[in-house]
C-alpha cells in the first residue's frame, strides 16, 4: 500500500490547483503501472485539502481525513462522505505517541502560546504525513506560517519526500530548520 499527502493554502490560486492536478495525475499513474493501492491523506480544511480529496474521490481512490475534532468542516464532510461513502475513511483526534507530540512541538516557534485548537491542528498534520512517502505542498502567503509550513517541517524532520510549489514567495523549504 502507499500512501501520499496533499496539504496547503485555503485560498488556492488557479496556478496551485493546475500543479495539485497534476501531482494527482502523476499518482495516478504511479498506482496504475504499479496496481499497488493508493491512498490520499489530507486534512479536509477548505482549499488544497478539499480540492485534493474531491478529485482523488472523483478518479475512484481512496482517501483519508484527518479532522482535528469532530465538527472541523463538518458540512463539507459529511457531503464528501456520502458521496463516496466506500472511499473515504475519517480519523478524528489523532492518538499521537509522546515522542510525535514532541516533535511537533518542537518545530513550532511558539507552540505553548497557542490555544488548544490550534495545537490540535498541528498535531492533525502530523498524522496527515506519518504514514506517507511523498508530500506535495502548496503553502499560502503568510510568511512561514501556518499548519502548511508544520507538514513542510515534520515532513523534512521524517526525510518523507517533499514537492513545495511556492511560486509567489519562492521560499527556501529545502531544510525548514531541521537537520
Amino acid at each position: 500500500m502507499y500512501h501520499f499527502a496533499v496539504i496547503g493554502t485555503r485560498d488556492m490560486t488557479e496556478a496551485q490547483r493546475e500543479w495539485v492536478d497534476s501531482k494527482l495525475s502523476y499518482e495516478l499513474g504511479r498506482c496504475q503501472v504499479s496496481g499497488e493501492k493508493t491512498t490520499l491523506h489530507t486534512g479536509a480544511a477548505l482549499g488544497t485539502d478539499q480540492w485534493a480529496a474531491e478529485r482523488w474521490c472523483g478518479l475512484g481512490k481512496q482517501v483519508q481525513l484527518h479532522l482535528p475534532w469532530s465538527a472541523y468542516e463538518s458540512y463539507w464532510v459529511s457531503d464528501i462522505r456520502h458521496r463516496y461513502a466506500q472511499q473515504v475513511e475519517i480519523e478524528i483526534e489523532p492518538c499521537l505517541a509522546d515522542s510525535d507530540r514532541y516533535n511537533v512541538a518542537v518545530h513550532h516557534p511558539r507552540w505553548d502560546t497557542l490555544s488548544q485548537g490550534a495545537q490540535k491542528l498541528h498535531l492533525r498534520n502530523h498524522a496527515i504525513i506519518a504514514s506517507c512517502v511523498q508530500v506535495y505542498a502548496c503553502p499560502g502567503i503568510a510568511r512561514w506560517g501556518g499548519g502548511t509550513a508544520m507538514g513542510i517541517k515534520l515532513a523534512c524532520h521524517y526525510r518523507i519526500a517533499c514537492d513545495v510549489f511556492d511560486p509567489v514567495l519562492q521560499r527556501d523549504w529545502s531544510h525548514c530548520g531541521c537537520e
